[in-house]
């Protein structure tokens, strides 16, 4: 299964990738694959969704959803290039260090 981040959000944020690292060590740490990271094309997203592109991946979907604190998973086929999508935006808080 492969996991991707897209930061899809620049309100509030320090530095353009700035939540990518820490969400993708909470998916990681939860033993996901490690995902891959990039900036989205589109950064105006106020919410945090979980995409995924078939009901088999469901399931999944929405464990990474209650794993980052996402809104809501959505099936898309949007995003062909990974069996998980995550699209950061503007509400996604990174986790306090501990």
């Amino acid at each position: 299964m492969r996991v991707r981040i897209l930061l899809a959000a620049s309100v509030g944020l320090v530095g353009a990738a700035a939540p990518i690292p820490p969400a993708a060590d909470q998916i990681a740490a939860a033993g996901w694959p490690d995902p891959s990271r990039a900036a989205a094309s589109d950064t105006t997203e106020t919410e945090t969704y979980v995409y995924y592109p078939s009901a088999e991946y469901e399931g999944a979907a929405r464990g990474i959803m209650q794993l980052i604190g996402a809104v809501d998973v959505r099936m898309s086929d949007a995003f062909p290039t990974a069996t998980i999508t995550v699209v950061l935006g503007a509400d996604y808080v990174p986790p306090a260090a501990g």
